[in-house]
């Protein structure tokens, strides 16, 4: 099997590192929902070693995860878990940060709602959620790229879409 390699994964990790890094110094534990192919995880590790990092995934994944993983020199990255949101099978460890990055258009709206349920039970009353992705926001006209990206995930399925941060901010 070929190691699984997500382009904008690469493209995107150091933007995303540098937005969350200032919040991460003051933590240890992150738990990533959805963690692809890993990249983002072990590329934040290796520049924050204090941080114990979860990756979780659908099962189907999780492979390519170990072979991120293995390929790497980081101590602080732990073996992924298997984690669909929509189960009620969530880890029992609590968690300084939950960090989840172009999942929330992938998923039905029950399944966002059932994510935001789970975190609230992972994450420490202190803790951040930190949610990456394209979002529409009111007032602002979508971009040329997001308005094919929806299209493209609406006929992937009628259930996925861009979200808008008002929706989000309404759980």
């Amino acid at each position: 099997m070929n190691k699984p390699y997500i382009g904008a994964a690469d493209r995107n990790k150091e933007p995303i590192f540098k937005v969350l890094k200032p919040f991460l110094d003051k933590g240890e534990k992150l738990l990533e929902i959805g963690s692809g192919t890993g990249q983002h995880g072990i590329y934040c590790c290796e520049k924050l070693p204090h941080l114990q990092w979860q990756p979780t995934e659908l099962e189907s994944n999780i492979p390519g995860i170990q072979q991120w993983i293995a390929d790497s020199h980081v101590r602080n990255i732990h073996a992924p878990l298997v984690l669909d949101v929509s189960s009620h099978n969530w880890c029992q460890s609590s968690y300084d940060f939950v960090f989840t990055s172009n999942t929330v258009h992938y998923m039905r709206w029950s399944d966002v709602g059932s994510m935001f349920e789970g975190v609230s039970y992972v994450l420490r009353k202190s803790g951040l959620f930190f949610i990456y992705g394209p979002f529409h926001r009111s007032g602002f006209s979508a971009t040329d790229g997001n308005k094919k990206l929806n299209e493209w995930l609406q006929e992937q399925s009628p259930e996925f879409r861009i979200r808008s941060t008002d929706e989000l901010e309404n759980f």
